[in-house]
């Protein structure tokens, strides 16, 4: 392939440029800034970056600029590019390489040797994946194990039985819990009949892992996995606006509390300078607790049946931190409200509401993800936002209504 000058041979160092920059893009950017190049410049550009970044790239080409860049590539980079791309972004197959090292389970041992002599000519082979007559996987073979059998040796005899593999459409979360106890270099990939596929290298797989789990912090107040600091004013406006116009609609039920309670407030002030401490500890409690669960859910950590366990601990836990919280408050509240003959009561008030609003928004902390997971969304799809103004409402709504009953 003729790839562009511009980029190698006489200026190593532009084609280091290029690629910094490409792999800093957001993939529509990337795109965009491929349609400044010819199809052998992109190509070129592709062919340094690993199947997973190039087919999101492509992805957002046209289907005939993506067919004209494939055409000035080498043969077995297009086959990658074009493999799995009907499985989602985030699963095993998009992941998926051409698969290299298949071979018949039926040759001899010098049969296999000429064989890897043969596919090392093109690219490094890392196992050799024996295969029946219809094309199922019968094991793995160790290229060590193979140079150090034998002409007489049968290869069934060598070969790692029965394989591990992955399935196309796992998630990257349950592939990664597949591997957790397999730390093996390349993973082949198999359909539900037991054929080979495709293969995954391992450090593809925990780098997607690894930009997933990243980018969660951002996905929990609106901000999607694909912006980037380079993404366009115009695109991350689109993407952000929305969220931010969801954020103002759920907290004007916030303010409608508010100004239920208006009456309460105009004869207690101090309750509008405290129902702030109130709401503010409500959120980081629910944050604190949030966090925990996504995590948990990213990692793997998470285990079917433990949601009652985890409620009882972090709602109990919340509680008690609301307890000794809202008791500095409270201190605060008495020393400020020295003038009031209802202090003691508004310690009162500062200390329930404070544990009880922590506490609720504590069980939304681990409600809210797991409800989102339920429904097939993103656990950590605008979660903050949500948690956000759950916390908000509840812990003025408590905070006034206790107040209300128990000194007005």
């Amino acid at each position: 392939m003729e790839s562009s000058q511009r980029f190698v041979g006489t200026a190593p160092s532009a084609l280091d440029q290029e690629l910094f920059l490409l792999v800093g893009m957001a993939p529509r950017e990337a795109a965009r800034h491929l349609e400044t190049l010819s199809d052998e410049q992109a190509a070129g550009l592709l062919s340094h970056l690993n199947s997973s970044l190039t087919k999101d790239i492509l992805g957002e080409l046209s289907a005939a600029r993506c067919r004209s860049i494939a055409a000035a590539a080498p043969p077995e980079l297009a086959r990658a590019w074009q493999l799995g791309g009907e499985y989602p972004e985030n699963s095993v197959g998009h992941l998926m390489l051409p698969p290299v090292g298949e071979i018949s389970e039926m040759m001899t041992i010098p049969e296999a040797i000429a064989e890897v002599r043969r596919l090392t000519l093109r690219e490094p082979i890392t196992y050799l994946y024996p295969v029946d007559a219809s094309g199922r996987l019968s094991g793995v073979i160790v290229l060590r194990d193979l140079f150090l059998a034998t002409p007489d040796t049968l290869l069934v005899q060598i070969m790692i039985r029965p394989p591990f593999f992955l399935r196309p459409r796992m998630t990257l979360l349950e592939a990664m819990k597949a591997v957790v106890s397999r730390h093996y270099p390349v993973y082949p990939v198999c359909g539900e009949d037991g054929r080979l596929l495709g293969l995954v290298r391992g450090h593809t797989l925990f780098e997607k892992q690894a930009f997933v789990i990243s980018a969660q912090s951002g996905t929990m107040v609106g901000i999607r996995s694909q912006e980037r600091i380079s993404t366009s004013f115009l695109d991350s406006l689109r993407y952000r606006h929305s969220w931010l116009q969801l954020n103002l609609f759920l907290s004007l039920l916030a303010a409608i509390v508010v100004a239920y309670y208006k009456e309460a407030i105009e004869k207690l002030v101090v309750l509008a300078i405290f129902s702030p401490l109130v709401t503010a500890q409500a959120r980081n409690s629910g944050a604190q607790t949030m966090a925990i669960v996504l995590r948990a859910l990213s990692t793997g950590e998470w285990k079917e049946g433990s949601t009652w366990r985890v409620l009882s601990k972090e709602v109990a836990l919340a509680l008690l931190n609301g307890l000794l919280v809202g008791a500095v408050a409270g201190a605060i509240l008495f020393w400020q409200s020295r003038a009031s003959p209802h202090r003691w009561l508004l310690v009162a008030v500062m200390v329930a509401s404070m544990s009880t609003a922590c506490a609720i928004s504590a069980l939304f902390g681990v409600l809210t993800p797991l409800i989102l997971r339920r429904l097939g969304a993103d656990p950590a799809l605008a979660a903050g936002i949500f948690l956000s103004t759950i916390a908000g409402i509840l812990g003025a709504l408590i905070f006034f209504a206790l107040a209300q009953a128990w000194i007005l």
